[in-house]
């Protein structure tokens, strides 16, 4: 059965550049390796976007300093890379939402608006 098409207002190099951090941070986060789950769901207002890895977790008290400008955990990390993607989520009338408990993984949920007649430019 094919599924129906979704649209959503958005420009596709940021949102690429998007996905394409989250894949970047949750493969460096499982070193020895692991999996990555990724689910894409329709709802009535959004395109939810779900990613999940099984790496080594984020430390409950750096959750809430992980979106700071240039806060990194990482050897050559800049610190930048989820305020980014908080921009261009904002931009495009989004959010998402990080949730990880050490040695079990991190999870990201993006909600991106729907396309509808007339909100596009």
């Amino acid at each position: 059965m094919e599924a129906p098409h979704t649209y959503i207002c958005c420009d596709a190099n940021q949102i690429k550049q998007v996905l394409i951090n989250l894949l970047k941070n949750a493969l460096e986060a499982m070193p020895s390796g692991g999996e990555i789950h990724l689910n894409v769901t329709q709802h009535t207002k959004n395109l939810t976007i779900f990613i999940k890895d099984t790496g080594v977790g984020i430390p409950s008290n750096l959750l809430t300093h992980i979106q700071k400008p240039f806060f990194t955990t990482k050897p050559s990390g800049t610190g930048l890379g989820l305020v980014v993607i908080k921009n261009i989520l904002y931009q495009h009338k989004g959010t998402f939402e990080i949730k990880s408990t050490v040695g079990e993984g991190t999870s990201v949920t993006l909600a991106i608006p729907l396309w509808k007649e007339g909100t596009c430019q």
